[in-house]
């Protein structure tokens, strides 16, 4: 059974088991961003985001770097809670947010991509091209911001 009871501190979480896993949560995030990384260079070098599918597949790729700079990032231990970490944790918690966000909006431009492609509808035109990048890109900056109004980004109540 669990216990009904409000935890006061970060202690409980400081067992061997919780540090194996977000250890292993922060390696899985620096593959995930060396692999992310690898396939952007991969994409640019071979000039293949000239298609448009390929460049959905860059547009992911820097999701996922994103992504995995900022999983990274959310493993570092704070014990002492001050001004500086305060801020840390608002940033964080913005940036984890934003990632998550290009990562799924990401998905779903490739998703429709192929879907068009499988229909023979491509729409290849520059205006579509801007509507992915600013779906992906600037579209979840402005709900994402919204938190920062009350200042509600931050470490989770205790």
């Amino acid at each position: 059974m669990w216990s009904n009871k409000t935890n006061q501190s970060c202690m409980e979480y400081a067992s061997t088991e919780f540090k194996i896993v977000a250890a292993t949560r922060a390696v899985s995030a620096m593959v995930s961003l060396f692999l992310s990384l690898t396939a952007i260079v991969i994409n640019v070098a071979s000039q293949k985001y000239v298609f448009h599918l390929h460049r959905m597949v860059l547009y992911f790729s820097i999701s996922g770097v994103l992504t995995g700079i900022t999983k990274t990032l959310n493993r570092v231990d704070y014990f002492v809670e001050n001004d500086h970490t305060k801020a840390f944790c608002a940033a964080a918690g913005f940036m984890d947010q934003y990632a998550s966000w290009t990562g799924l909006l990401a998905g779903l431009a490739i998703g429709c991509s192929l879907f068009t492609e499988v229909l023979g509808r491509t729409n290849r035109s520059k205006c579509a091209h801007r509507f992915w990048l600013l779906l992906i890109f600037v579209f979840p900056l402005f709900f994402n911001l919204i938190p920062f109004i009350h200042l509600t980004y931050g470490q989770s109540a205790d």
